[in-house]
C-alpha cells in the first residue's frame, strides 16, 4: 500500500472526518490544488484527454459506473489514435508491446483521482487482453483502427444494449400499485421506471439518499406517480 501511494501521479490529502460506514474505502478531501499538482509536472506521460476525464472524475462531474466507464474508454480510444511508437517499432506487435506501458501511468492516474468503479477494472482488463492479441501482421494504423472498433463494440454491447435489456427485463417485473424503493440513482433503475410508466403501469416511487451528493433519480410525479 505504501509503495502505491509513493508511485501515485497525484497525491490527495485523506479526509480527517471519515465516515465510520465507508472506513473500509479511500476517503479525500476536497481540493482545488489537483490541476495546480499537473501543472507541475514535468513528464508528458499522461494524455491530455485522461488529464481532463480524472480531474471530472474527481469533481464528481461524471458519476454512474456505466458513465464513468464509457469515459474513460473514449479517452483511452484518443490516446491509441494519438500513439506513436519508437522509432522502427511501427506494426501491430510493436504496438502490442508498447502501449500496455504507456497506459500503465494513466490507469494509476485515474486512480488517484477517483477509485475505480466495478465496470471500469473490467473494461481495463479486457482492453489490456485485446492489445496483448494484436494480430502481428496488422501496421500501425491498421492496429490503432482495430481497437478502435472493438472499444465502440465494447461500450455497444456491454454499456449500451445490457442496459435496455437490464430496463427491460425489470420494467416488466413492476405492477400496478406496486411501491418502488430506490436508492440514489442508476440509469438502468431510471430507464425501468420510465418504461414501465410509459406502458400505463401506475406505481408509487420511494427515493432514498444521503450525503454527501444526493442524487435522486430523475423521476417526477408527472412520470411517476
Amino acid at each position: 500500500m505504501a509503495k502505491a501511494k509513493r508511485n501515485q501521479a497525484l497525491h490527495r490529502t485523506e479526509m480527517q472526518k471519515k465516515v465510520p460506514w465507508f472506513s473500509h474505502l479511500p476517503q479525500y478531501e476536497r481540493e482545488a490544488s489537483l490541476s495546480a499538482q499537473l501543472a507541475e509536472r514535468t513528464d508528458n506521460d499522461i494524455h491530455p484527454e485522461v488529464l481532463k476525464l480524472g480531474l471530472k472524475l474527481a469533481d464528481w462531474m461524471i458519476v454512474g459506473g456505466n458513465a464513468r466507464t464509457e469515459a474513460m474508454l473514449r479517452a483511452f480510444s484518443k490516446v491509441i489514435m494519438d500513439y506513436n511508437p519508437p522509432k522502427d517499432h511501427e506494426t501491430g506487435a510493436d504496438m502490442s508491446r508498447h502501449l500496455d506501458t504507456r497506459l500503465k501511468p494513466m490507469i494509476s492516474y485515474l486512480v488517484a483521482c477517483r477509485p475505480l468503479c466495478i465496470g471500469m477494472g473490467n473494461a481495463i482488463r479486457w482492453l489490456k487482453g485485446k492489445i496483448a492479441h494484436l494480430p502481428p501482421t496488422l501496421s500501425l494504423e491498421d492496429a490503432k483502427q482495430h481497437l478502435q472498433e472493438q472499444m465502440e463494440g465494447y461500450v455497444t454491447e456491454k454499456i449500451v444494449f445490457a442496459d435496455r435489456i437490464i430496463s427491460k427485463h425489470a420494467a416488466a417485473k413492476i405492477n400496478n400499485n406496486d411501491v418502488i424503493l430506490v436508492y440514489a440513482r442508476s440509469m438502468a433503475v431510471e430507464a425501468a421506471i420510465l418504461r414501465a410508466r410509459k406502458e400505463g403501469t401506475s406505481f408509487r416511487v420511494i427515493v432514498v439518499d444521503s450525503r454527501p451528493k444526493v442524487r435522486l433519480v430523475a423521476c417526477d410525479s408527472s412520470s411517476c406517480s
